[in-house]
């Protein structure tokens, strides 16, 4: 297997743009009106990526049960390991050009924190370029170690939210 590979977004700009709106609509198709955002690293102008889209479905709670379960019908299961009563994650490698990763989440919840990680990695500099740094030293590595390594990072972003984020 070979070892991660990092590329700056703007490699995968276009391509990540049009895949969002095909996806959203597929997504919207599905699940009905429903609150749709491009995450990730492919959403964040200057981040390197693996080149991967993510889009983070936001649902009430009543609905997530229904919508994990059409999901299920459509898309491939992604880290079940991380799945709870408030978040699933599914992903489809075969439609797109790219991958992409579906972050299904029950809106206002514990689990619905992806767009704050986004809205603060835009805003900065100095964070992004942590992440990227962190990405950088991953280069060719192994993702076990990316991932927790990401997560430890993730987590750090996380504790310095202020209580009730917009």
């Amino acid at each position: 297997m070979a070892g991660l590979a990092f590329h700056p977004v703007e490699v995968f700009r276009r391509q990540a743009d049009s895949i969002v709106a095909t996806a959203a609509a597929s997504i919207e198709r599905l699940l009905g009106a429903v609150k749709i955002d491009h995450i990730g690293a492919t959403a964040i102008p200057g981040a390197l990526t693996k080149g991967d889209v993510d889009v983070l479905v936001r649902v009430p709670r009543e609905d997530f049960p229904p919508a994990v379960a059409a999901c299920k019908e459509r898309y491939a299961i992604h880290q079940l390991e991380n799945w709870n009563n408030d978040f699933a994650s599914f992903k489809d490698e075969i439609t797109f050009s790219l991958p992409l990763g579906i972050q299904l989440v029950v809106q206002d919840s514990g689990a619905d924190f992806f767009r704050y990680l986004r809205d603060r990695l835009r805003a900065d500099p100095r964070l992004l370029t942590e992440y990227n740094q962190l990405k950088t030293r991953h280069q060719g590595g192994k993702p076990e170690a990316y991932w927790r390594a990401k997560n430890r990072f993730f987590e750090r972003v996380l504790a310095e939210r202020p209580p009730n984020p917009v």
